[in-house]
C-alpha cells in the first residue's frame, strides 16, 4: 500500500509540473548541425512561446523523425537541451527523450523558435 502512495505521488508530482509554468527565460536556437541560428531572451517573445508552451500536447511515443534543430532552454522547470522538428515535436535530449510534447500551434511556434 505504502509503494502505491508513492507512486501515486511521484504521478501527480509529474502532472503538476507537466506544461502550466515553464517561465522560459532564453532559448539559444540551433541547427542540425549545431550551428547558433538564434537567441531568443527578448520578454515579449518569450511570453508568447511561454503561452504557446502550456497548449502543448504532452506524448508517450515519438513518431520516426528526424531533429531539423536543437534548442537550449533556460527555465525555472525544465531547462536543458531540447530537440526539435520543424513538423511539431520536441523532446529534451537525455536517455529516454522524455518529456516529450506535440506542439499544436506549430506555424506560431516555428515563427518564434526558427523566424519563419
Amino acid at each position: 500500500m505504502r509503494n502505491i502512495f508513492i507512486i501515486a505521488v511521484a504521478v501527480f508530482a509529474f502532472i503538476g509540473c507537466n506544461t502550466e509554468s515553464i517561465d522560459i527565460s532564453k532559448i539559444i536556437v540551433l541547427d542540425s548541425d549545431l550551428r547558433l541560428l538564434r537567441v531568443i531572451d527578448q520578454s515579449d517573445s518569450l511570453s508568447q512561446i511561454n503561452n504557446l508552451w502550456k497548449e502543448f500536447e504532452s506524448i508517450n511515443d515519438l513518431p520516426d523523425t528526424q531533429w531539423t534543430h536543437t534548442l537550449d532552454i533556460v527555465s525555472k522547470d525544465l531547462s536543458g537541451r531540447w530537440l526539435y522538428n520543424q513538423d511539431g515535436y520536441l523532446a529534451k535530449l537525455n536517455k529516454q527523450l522524455k518529456p516529450m510534447y506535440k506542439v499544436h500551434n506549430r506555424e506560431a511556434f516555428n515563427k518564434f523558435i526558427l523566424g519563419f
